[in-house]
């Protein structure tokens, strides 16, 4: 420690009390007789820089060696930007600087308005045609447009027909395909309209193994419910004696004693496509008008909307097709196809032109 000064020369010591009459102005480990803000030791400045900047230490001793717990968290950080271990404190004051300081969650915002309903991941065939085979593959088939259904490029595969890749679309549902794979359950020479089609990736090889040891047989199970129809097709045949002339008043569409209707044999929700083939007679004009609809008579409740074609001149052919989807909560509900015209005579429904297929979904 340095010398007092001499207390008597003013010269060499112009405030002689500051460190004669004071020594623990020049004493870092001195307490002093007293402290004042003008001869304030050591131990009192670190005592207030530490209180002052970090607030109240809580101080330990762990393993003989003096640990402190800084207040507010500073050990911590942050929650949403912590200290890294072993980071000191001027080093993560540094970082907060330098890379921002990252808030904390917000509330919750508000629910968003609802999306649009999407497509049908499926569609169905309208009309019947001939099976192609391999040798002949092409084939024009006509679909209830959907627009996820027939891009070009793509594969889809017709129940109880097979696998085909879409060449053309004409975006109205009519599908140029290419046989690429016969079904396992073929149909047949005709293929029925109604049947569904739905989108898929190339068929793959057909890979045989050996055949396997027989293994052990298990238990018998339980006896199944008894088998129900899934889908349906109903086609009047004939010639024009065949054909439906609708009253002025709706009922159901009559093909010859024959009327345009099903039996949904089991509580579930069935997709329904009818298509007929209007023919104007003698004496109709272009106010005449055709009206169909289809209705649940199990509960006298309509079915989808009421579609009608006008605009009509003498020997005018016109199709009519209604796509609906019914809910029924109890087994075997009629399902009918209803007809009008606005003048009795004038329009014709040809039953050797008319279908009414349905399918059920679930």
């Amino acid at each position: 420690m340095p010398e007092c000064l001499d207390c008597g020369n003013t010269e060499q010591n112009p405030n002689p009390l500051d460190s004669c009459s004071r020594p623990a102005c020049d004493n870092p480990c001195g307490a002093g007789p007293s402290n004042t803000p003008q001869c304030e030791t050591l131990p009192s400045q670190i005592e207030n820089f530490t209180l002052q900047f970090f607030g109240e230490v809580v101080k330990t001793e762990q393993n003989g060696k003096v640990v402190w717990s800084l207040p507010c968290g500073l050990d911590i950080g942050l929650p949403n930007n912590p200290r890294g271990v072993g980071e000191g404190l001027a080093c993560y004051f540094l970082r907060l600087f330098e890379t921002g300081i990252t808030g904390l969650k917000g509330d919750k915002g508000d629910q968003g308005n609802a999306g649009v309903n999407g497509n049908n991941a499926y569609s169905v065939t309208l009309r019947s045609f001939h099976q192609p085979s391999l040798a002949a593959p092409s084939i024009q088939v006509q679909t209830q447009f959907n627009p996820g259904v027939g891009l070009d490029g793509s594969y889809v595969f017709i129940d109880t027909s097979g696998w085909y890749q879409v060449t053309a679309s004409d975006g109205q549902g009519n599908l140029s395909l290419v046989l690429i794979k016969l079904s396992s359950t073929p149909a047949g020479a005709t293929v029925a309209a109604g049947k569904l089609v739905i989108v898929t990736g190339p068929p793959g090889a057909s890979i045989k193994g050996d055949k396997g040891d027989a293994g052990v047989p298990g238990p018998p199970g339980p006896a199944g419910p008894e088998p129900t129809a899934t889908n349906g097709f109903y086609f009047p045949q004939g010639g024009a004696t065949t054909n439906a002339n609708p009253d002025v008043t709706y009922a159901v569409l009559n093909f010859t004693s024959s009327n345009m209707q099903f039996l949904a044999p089991k509580a579930g929700t069935y997709l329904v496509v009818v298509a007929t083939t209007i023919v104007a007679n003698a004496g109709a004009t272009s106010s005449d008008g055709f009206f169909m609809k289809v209705v649940d008579d199990s509960v006298a409740s309509d079915v989808g909307v009421e579609m009608v074609e006008t605009g009509f001149n003498v020997g005018d052919h016109r199709v009519m097709s209604i796509t609906a989807i019914v809910h029924t909560d109890s087994d075997n509900h009629t399902i009918s196809v209803y007809g009008k015209q606005s003048v009795l005579g004038h329009l014709n429904a040809q039953g050797f032109r008319s279908q009414l297929s349905w399918v059920r979904l679930e």
